[in-house]
């Protein structure tokens, strides 16, 4: 009996507790802000300050955007199951689609810069941010399609 009990409490622990957490959105954010502070200490030293301020600009508002989307998260999920409806879900895939359209921008801008405006140092970085804003469409589109099984889940 004893033995049962302590199989069944080593499974419960090593399947439930000791997996890492892969919250891939919120990773890219603090990737996001990593490279953003190594583009706002080239501003004052760049050849196109403006071009890089640009960058930095957006690197801003894509962070401001994914931290606007956590607070809703908590917000959802502060309410109690019985009371929840789509209209939340449908905000929260609303805000998704914006972000993911504000991205799809962010992206095209960057590829519009033209090279011989910056330094080979600042276009690798501008590179950097332009692979994790492809990174973050990707990320996006997963969690628009969590989102909308959970709304397909709630009662209407």
């Amino acid at each position: 009996m004893k033995r049962i009990i302590l199989i069944i409490l080593m499974l419960n622990i090593l399947c439930f507790n000791c997996y890492a957490v892969d919250f891939a959105i919120f990773n890219l954010r603090n990737q996001i802000f990593s490279e953003s502070k190594e583009i706002k200490s080239l501003i004052s030293d760049s050849e196109n300050p403006i071009v890089i301020s640009s960058i930095w600009d957006t690197c801003t508002l894509i962070i401001s955007e994914i931290d606007a989307y956590f607070s809703m998260l908590a917000i959802f999920n502060s309410v109690k199951k019985e009371v929840q409806t789509r209209a939340g879900t449908d905000y929260l895939l609303d805000w998704l689609r914006g972000v993911k359209k504000t991205n799809e921008l962010n992206i095209r801008n960057i590829d519009n810069i033209e090279l011989n405006t910056i330094s080979v140092a600042e276009r690798k970085l501008i590179d950097k941010i332009k692979d994790l804003f492809v990174q973050l469409q990707t990320v996006i589109s997963e969690e628009i399609s969590k989102v909308t099984i959970v709304k397909k889940s709630l009662r209407r």
